[in-house]
């Protein structure tokens, strides 16, 4: 799949992005994600990752927006079904590069 903007993704799911728009090629877990992925918030137990994560973007529950510690995160997350829209849609297919986790 080729990259997608932030903006592009963010008005797909009915989020606000915070910061700058940029291109991500791929999303993947808090743990794995690089520079170019985008990453998720699924379970707060896993809150402790978004100091470190080096995904390009996050999306969060409002909550958690302070806790991201990159410039540009998608926020306002309001919806579970999320998750599985990132992954399903046609905005990326789920790439594995590591342990399963966030």
């Amino acid at each position: 799949m080729g990259a997608r903007k932030l903006s592009e993704i963010a008005a797909r799911l009915g989020l606000t992005l915070r910061g700058d728009d940029a291109e991500v090629i791929g999303v993947n877990t808090l743990e794995s994600a690089g520079p170019d992925e985008v990453s998720f918030l699924a379970n707060p137990k896993y809150a402790d990752q978004l100091a470190e994560t080096r995904a390009g973007a996050v999306i969060v529950r409002p909550e958690h927006a302070g806790d991201v510690a990159r410039a540009r995160y998608i926020g306002d997350w309001s919806s579970d079904a999320c998750s599985s829209e990132l992954g399903a849609s046609s905005n990326f297919s789920p790439r594995r590069r590591g342990p399963s986790a966030g």
